[in-house]
């Protein structure tokens, strides 16, 4: 069974002496919701799962995500695992990259490990790709899921590593 679907079944909110749930409380839940599932499809796209992905990207964007903030985040994800893999590439340590990286180390951690899944040419590469992804959400009439899904196909496409 993959991974994200064992997630636990336990509820996120237990209204504390509460009779009814009002909306800041659904409020709160959603925003978790959100933030997880952002991680989660960041970690399909490190780990190169286009299932994965897809299935997390279509969850955001039916649950009403724009595209372009959505964009950017992955933009972002990538920036990083390109970062982790170019201070890899010149024969930095575990611990140096993730010193000159910073961040939480159990975030830092799992990019060091994700950007082992791609080629430094790979992810130079795909700068490119998030570059036209970006001019055709912002440009073009094309649909933004087609294009956003385009991009995950794309970057966890499975290619000789450079």
């Amino acid at each position: 069974m993959p991974e994200w679907t064992r997630k636990s079944k336990k509820p996120r909110f237990t209204p504390a002496k509460k009779k009814a749930i009002e909306a800041d409380d659904l409020q709160a839940v959603m925003v978790s919701v959100k933030q997880e599932k952002i991680f989660d499809l960041m970690d399909a796209v490190g780990k190169r799962d286009r299932a994965a992905a897809l299935f997390h990207l279509d969850g955001m964007l039916g649950a009403g995500t724009h595209p372009i903030p959505l964009h950017a985040q992955i933009a972002n994800h990538v920036k990083k695992l390109l970062r982790a893999k170019s201070l890899a590439a010149e024969g930095k340590s575990r611990d140096q990259v993730a010193a000159e990286m910073g961040g939480h180390p159990f975030a830092t951690g799992k990019v060091i490990d994700q950007a082992k899944n791609y080629g430094l040419g790979e992810l130079r590469g795909s700068l490119g790709l998030l570059s036209h992804t970006d001019f055709d959400l912002k440009n073009s009439r094309a649909n933004d899921r087609a294009v956003l899904e385009k991009l995950i196909l794309d970057l966890c496409a499975s290619s000789g590593r450079v």
